[in-house]
C-alpha cells in the first residue's frame, strides 16, 4: 500500500456510528463540565452534517436505560453499548429512546425525534436539529441537589421533553440566552482513522446491515497526556497610587484555552521563586499565594492606566478604564481584592491585580495558570517569570478638619507681625482611605499652601504644586503662618491651604488637589490699616 495515496482523517465514524458516538460525546461533556447550571448542545443534522456521514434517508434509534447510578446508551441490536456514571446526579426528564428519522435528500434537514418517558407508544416528542443536554445545581437546606436532563429549545425558551419550561437553581424558567453553554473537560484521548479513497472492496458492514462498495477503514486511538498551561507573559508590576501596603501586579492571558484559574506567588527575593517548584512553593511559609479564577474578574471596557488614580469621596482611587472605575486598596493580606481583566487590540485579554505588601520592601511576584484538570507548571523544567515591586507609602492624611474654616481670615490677621494665626489646631486621626493614621507626628507638622493676588481663583481640583509653600510655625494648638516674606500690602488677597503631613512627607505636592485630601482654599484679604 502506498502512504503517500492514504488519506488520515481524525474520525472516521458513519451512519449508527456516528451518531451513537455524537449523542454519547455530548453526554459525557455536559456530564463531566466542571461547570454547573449550564448546556451542552451538539448539531444532529443539516444538509453538511447528513451528506459527511452518510445518513440520508436513514431511521436511527439509541436506547437509554437507567439502573441504580449508571446510564447505558445502546443502538437497537445491542452492537454498540456505553454505560456513563451518573454518581449523585439525578434526572427527571431523560428519555428513554432517541429516534433520529433523516429525510431522503441530502439537502433535507434532519428531524430528531425522542419518545417520553415510560417507554410506550405515547406520542414522541419533536426536538429541533440540536440535542441539548442541561446540567443544574439547586440547594435545598443545605445540601447541592445535581441534575442532567435532556431539553429541547422552542423560540429562545429552554424546555424539558414534556415541554414543561426547565428552571435554573434559583427555580426561575430559562431562556437560552439566559443560560450558558458547559465548558467541557480536555480530552486527552484522540481518535483518528486512515484509508486508501482510491480502493474499495464489497464489505458487509454488520453495523448497517447490507454490503456495499466501501474503502477499507483503519481506526486509531492515541492518548496525548494533558501539560500543564504555559505561564502568563508580559508580567509586571507596580507600586498602587495613592496607597500604602499595596502593588498592581498586571499579565497577559496564558494562551492555553482551557486556564481556569491564575495563582500569584509573593516573596522576599526572585532566588525563592526560581529555586522551587510550584508545589514547595505553595506551601513555604516564606512566600505568599493568592489564586484567583479568570471567569470572576471584572471586565473593563479599556485598558486599566494603574500609574495614577483621582481620590474621591468614596474613599477609594478612581483609575482610567474608558470611564473612572472605583478600585479602593487592599487594608490587610486576607481581604480578597477582585481581580480586573480587558481586551488588548490584539484581541488578547489582560489582568491586573491589587495586592497587599509590607511598605518599602522590595518583593518577587510571578503568576502560573491552572487549568481545569488543576494542572500548573513544576517551575522546575519551565520557569515561571518573575518580576519585582516595591510598595511605597504615598497615602496623606486626611486634612479634613484639621484646620476649621473661619468665617473671616481677615481678624487673625496680625499687621504688625504680617502673620495669621489659626487657633484651635487638631491632629489628623485619619488617613485619606479612612484608615487609622500611625505615622504623623507633631514633628513631621503641617504644610502652608498659598497663592498671591491670582488672577483666577484657586480651585480644590488644583495640584497643591500650583501653589507656593510659606513659613508656618507650631505654636501648641495653633498655627502660626508668616506672610512677611511675600510683603502683604492692604487689599492683597491670599489663597491658602492647610494640609497635615506625615513622617514620609506625604502629601506629595505633584499627585494631590485639596479636594483628595478633604479641604479646600480659604481666602484672605489683607485688611487696610487702621
Amino acid at each position: 500500500m502506498d502512504a503517500t495515496k492514504l488519506t488520515w482523517n481524525l474520525d472516521c465514524d458513519k451512519g449508527i456510528s456516528r451518531v451513537f458516538y455524537d449523542v454519547v460525546e455530548s453526554f459525557e461533556d455536559c456530564l463531566n463540565s466542571s461547570d454547573s447550571n449550564c448546556y451542552c448542545e451538539k448539531p444532529m443534522g443539516g444538509s453538511a452534517y447528513i451528506l459527511r456521514n452518510e445518513l440520508s434517508g436513514k431511521d436511527h434509534t439509541i436506547s437509554i436505560l437507567k439502573k441504580d447510578e449508571m446510564l447505558t446508551f445502546s443502538d437497537k441490536d445491542g452492537k454498540l453499548t456505553h454505560g456513563s456514571s451518573l454518581r449523585d446526579y439525578s434526572s427527571t426528564h431523560f428519555a428513554q429512546r432517541l429516534r433520529f428519522l433523516y429525510g431522503q435528500s441530502d439537502l433535507a434537514p434532519m428531524e430528531a425525534q425522542v419518545s417520553s418517558m415510560p417507554l410506550s407508544d405515547a406520542t414522541p416528542a419533536l426536538l429541533s436539529s440540536s440535542l441539548i443536554f442541561y446540567k443544574g445545581s439547586k440547594i435545598t437546606d443545605g445540601k447541592t441537589a445535581l441534575s442532567i436532563d435532556l431539553i429541547k429549545e422552542e423560540n429562545g425558551k429552554l424546555l424539558y421533553p414534556t415541554n414543561a419550561p426547565a428552571l435554573d437553581a434559583q427555580g426561575k424558567a430559562l431562556s437560552k440566552s439566559d443560560a450558558r453553554p458547559c465548558s467541557p473537560a480536555p480530552k486527552n484521548i484522540v481518535r483518528f482513522c486512515v484509508h486508501d479513497p482510491t480502493k474499495k472492496y464489497l464489505i458487509y458492514d454488520e453495523l448497517e446491515g447490507d454490503v456495499k462498495e466501501r474503502p477499507i477503514v483503519i481506526r486509531f486511538a492515541a492518548h496525548l497526556p494533558d501539560s500543564a498551561p504555559p505561564a502568563p507573559t508580559g508580567i509586571k508590576a507596580q507600586d498602587f497610587p495613592k496607597a500604602s501596603h499595596s502593588v498592581f501586579v498586571a499579565f497577559q492571558a496564558s494562551p492555553a484555552k482551557d486556564v481556569v484559574s491564575y495563582k500569584v506567588y509573593i516573596a522576599p527575593t526572585s532566588e525563592l521563586l526560581s529555586s522551587q517548584s510550584t508545589a514547595q512553593l505553595s506551601t513555604s511559609s516564606q512566600v505568599a499565594m493568592r489564586a484567583v479564577r479568570a471567569d470572576e474578574a471584572i471586565l473593563l471596557d479599556t485598558p486599566l492606566e494603574t500609574s495614577s488614580c483621582r481620590f474621591d469621596y468614596r474613599k477609594a482611587c478612581m483609575f482610567k478604564a474608558g470611564k473612572e472605575v472605583s478600585i479602593p486598596s487592599p487594608k490587610d493580606s486576607s481581604e480578597k481584592t477582585p481581580l480586573y481583566t480587558w481586551i488588548q487590540s490584539n484581541g488578547e485579554a489582560m489582568f491586573a491585580l491589587p495586592l497587599f505588601v509590607e511598605e518599602d520592601k522590595g518583593y518577587a511576584l510571578s503568576v502560573t495558570a491552572i487549568d481545569k484538570a488543576g494542572k500548573e507548571i513544576d517551575n522546575v523544567k519551565q520557569k515561571m517569570p518573575i518580576t519585582l515591586a516595591v510598595s511605597l507609602d504615598d497615602l496623606p492624611p486626611s486634612a479634613e478638619g484639621v484646620v476649621g474654616i473661619l468665617e473671616s481670615l481677615s481678624s487673625q490677621y496680625n499687621a504688625d507681625e504680617k502673620s495669621l494665626t489659626l487657633p484651635s489646631l487638631l491632629p489628623p486621626v485619619r488617613n485619606i482611605d479612612n484608615s487609622p493614621i500611625t505615622d504623623f507626628s507633631e514633628d513631621s507638622g503641617y504644610v502652608a499652601y498659598y497663592r498671591k493676588n491670582s488672577p483666577i481663583i484657586p480651585t480644590e481640583m488644583d495640584l497643591l504644586s500650583t501653589f507656593s509653600t510659606i513659613v508656618q510655625e507650631q505654636r501648641g494648638t495653633t498655627l502660626v503662618i508668616s506672610l512677611a516674606s511675600t510683603n502683604p500690602s492692604p487689599g492683597d488677597s491670599y489663597y491658602l491651604v492647610i494640609v497635615a503631613q506625615d513622617t514620609s512627607k506625604n502629601p506629595l505636592p505633584s499627585s494631590f488637589t485639596p479636594k483628595e485630601l478633604g479641604t479646600k482654599p480659604q481666602l484672605l484679604t489683607i485688611p487696610q490699616s487702621p
